[in-house]
């Protein structure tokens, strides 16, 4: 269901696709800690 984005009726669902949709979702859902950088991934430059 997910990853064709359609549910077994046949109408479309929102689908994170790409990471920083990802990132999103998963800053929205689990929260983002405060300072984190919400949503910055990775290595400090």
């Amino acid at each position: 269901m997910y990853y064709a984005g359609i549910d077994p009726e046949g109408h479309q669902i929102p689908v994170a696709r790409t990471d920083a949709e990802r990132r999103r979702q998963h800053d929205l859902l689990v929260g983002a800690k405060p300072g984190s950088g919400a949503g910055r991934r990775g290595r400090k430059r």
